[in-house]
């Protein structure tokens, strides 16, 4: 297998993941866009990575996987500049971080590695069964309303019928078909229809 890290910097790597971590515990960026998810995108990268045996920038992947929509559609993107400013993070770092977090958001084009390994395991958050059993739960406490998590449920319920033409990998691909038959089914069981196909 090859080695997934092409870039080797003196960065304080653990510290600059904790302080997004506590970020995301005190600021969820919504419902479904907490601590949780950002922890089972970079899970889902990590796969990616030594599933098709890639070579990549592991210090970019790994802070964009983290930070990946905390600054999604804040201009400048803020919390990576913090960490910048905290950290001494390089302005060629910053930079890559900064293009790797644009690209991967819905309905962008990839034109780094990272960005397409993040895009991708992204999507298969989608069906991550425990993302959506949180989501539910909230709603049953009071957190979130039912209108929200509707409103959340439909904007995502229209992204999944597309979702394996935007997949990048044959190992994603791959996990899409394993992924959405048992998704479906507990949608189904919740009373959503979780695909229009």
């Amino acid at each position: 297998m090859r080695n997934y890290t092409t870039k080797m910097r003196n960065l304080p790597l653990f510290a600059i993941i904790q302080k997004s971590q506590r970020f995301l515990v005190n600021n969820p960026q919504d419902i479904a866009h907490d601590v949780g998810h950002h922890y089972r995108v970079w899970e889902g990268c990590m796969t990616i990575v030594q599933e098709e045996q890639l070579s990549v920038d592991s210090d970019a992947l790994q802070i964009a996987a983290w930070i990946h929509y905390i600054d999604h559609d804040k201009k400048g993107q803020p919390f990576l500049l913090h960490l910048q400013t905290a950290f001494g993070l390089t302005n060629e770092l910053t930079h890559r971080i900064q293009q790797i977090v644009r690209e991967q958001a819905y309905g962008q084009t990839t034109t780094m590695i990272e960005s397409a390994i993040v895009s991708d395991a992204d999507r298969i958050e989608l069906l991550s069964i425990p993302r959506w059993q949180f989501v539910f739960a909230a709603c049953q406490e009071g957190i979130v309303s039912k209108e929200a998590r509707d409103e959340y449920i439909q904007r995502v319920k229209v992204r999944i019928p597309n979702l394996s033409h935007k997949l990048h990998f044959e190992s994603t691909n791959k996990l899409f078909l394993e992924k959405i038959a048992p998704f479906e089914l507990w949608a189904e069981r919740q009373g959503v229809a979780a695909n229009q196909r």
